[in-house]
């Protein structure tokens, strides 16, 4: 019998999350999974840690690849080695909450759904800070009915979900029904097989909840590594434009898919880690300006015009141009960030100078009522004294019969008032 979920996770030269991981997957509240590990060539102790979880975990399978080919290529061998109802996609250095597969399952169940997507929280590996990751899931852009598709929201189906496969759940039924494949590249290798299935997915559904701690600062992941390929992401959008192109849906979909590449040439010019790569990239922006018709296009089309200005300067500017007026804004941003430094360091000694005075006159304070104190102990004694004295009065023989003798003119007193 096949399994409810099938967790494919690709490896590389993890060992340092790989314990993590995997143990966030072993722990699901949805015991009836598989979890499929394709190891990317390794170097490190990833294969013996796999090895030594699968010994106790039958769960566990252990694939290998021939040589080094990337994410994409681990998923793919994953994807035709399974054998769940449902296909999630895990990279070795994230982790899932408990409840993930099991709550994903029961809305593709319940919604009789191709595609289940949540919200995911971002984890600083430097800092261990985890926050809510709003770029994979925008809910304000989400459309309130479910289940929904595309033609929902055709102009930003690209702008709310983002490429990744870890905050969503596939039925596997589906991904076979369209073939749908992973590049094999090793940057941007997850756009064109999750971009297509938003599109080609008829029921789609959301939990908008956290399931899925996506690790930044590891040098584990594909962004790590994007110098190999800096222009594969030009190939992942073209792949895809030729799919949306193929199927009819590009005029639908088309301001989605503009601003989506915009952003991905920003974005990518941005990550590059090598002189060299930036270059790369920065030399074929005429051509992919072509390519998908974006400065063409009017201002009010984008929904971020500072990224329209940015890219439409770099048609105008050589390489070296680029660069200066890049270290001239990093220069502006540089003295603005010193200028606010400078103001919260003066609010800083402010602040500094009011809580010394509130402190000194705290210290005032607290003296005037240790005095108030002593003299209401004072005043208490003496009360004491006096009820103690007035006591002793009362109770004295003398004082008894004076209140015998006294006691028919109390009474006529009494009468007369």
């Amino acid at each position: 019998m096949s399994p409810r979920v099938s967790v494919i996770i690709p490896v590389h030269n993890a060992e340092r999350y790989m314990d993590e991981c995997l143990t966030s997957v072993q722990r699901q509240t949805e015991r009836d999974i598989e979890i499929i590990l394709v190891d990317d060539t390794s170097r490190d102790r990833s294969v013996t840690m796999i090895e030594e979880a699968a010994a106790t975990d039958p769960r566990i399978r252990l694939l290998h690849t021939t040589s080094n080919k990337g994410a994409g290529h681990a998923r793919n061998l994953g994807v035709e080695a399974a054998h769940g109802v449902y296909l999630a996609f895990l990279d070795a250095d994230d982790f899932f909450e408990p409840t993930f597969l099991e709550e994903a399952a029961d809305a593709l169940d319940s919604y009789e759904a191709d595609l289940v997507i949540t919200k995911s929280t971002t984890y600083e590996v430097s800092s261990g800070e985890d926050y809510e990751t709003g770029w994979t899931f925008v809910a304000d852009q989400v459309p309130s009915a479910q289940p929904f598709s595309y033609r929902d929201m055709p102009g930003h189906i690209f702008n709310t979900f983002s490429n990744v496969p870890w905050n969503k759940v596939f039925r596997a039924s589906f991904v076979a029904r369209h073939h749908l494949r992973f590049q094999e590249v090793f940057r941007t290798n997850d756009l064109l097989f999750t971009c297509s299935a938003l599109v080609l997915a008829g029921r789609i559904v959301t939990i908008p909840k956290p399931f899925t701690h996506y690790r930044v600062g590891a040098l584990t992941n594909s962004q790590a590594t994007n110098e190999r390929q800096p222009l594969a992401f030009f190939e992942a959008f073209q792949a895809l434009h030729d799919v949306l192109d193929e199927h009819g849906i590009l005029p639908e979909v088309e301001q989605s898919f503009v601003n989506h590449a915009l952003d991905g040439f920003l974005a990518n010019m941005a990550s590059q880690r090598t002189f060299e790569g930036c270059r790369t990239v920065f030399e074929v922006r005429h051509t992919y300006d072509q390519a998908f018709g974006i400065s063409s296009r009017p201002t009010e089309y984008f929904y971020n015009t500072g990224q329209i200005e940015s890219f439409r300067k770099t048609l105008d500017d050589d390489f070296e141009h680029f660069l200066f007026s890049t270290l001239l804004d990093t220069r502006i941003e540089r003295n603005a960030a010193w200028e606010r430094g400078r103001v919260i360091e003066r609010q800083m000694w402010e602040n500094f100078h009011t809580a010394k005075d509130l402190k000194e006159r705290n210290r005032e304070l607290e003296a005037n009522l240790d005095e108030l104190n002593e003299a209401r102990a004072q005043q208490e004694e003496r009360i004491g004294a006096l009820e103690g004295a007035r006591a002793a009065v009362e109770g004295s023989l003398s004082f008894r019969i004076g209140r015998t003798l006294t006691a028919p003119g109390r009474r006529l007193r009494d009468l007369l008032s």
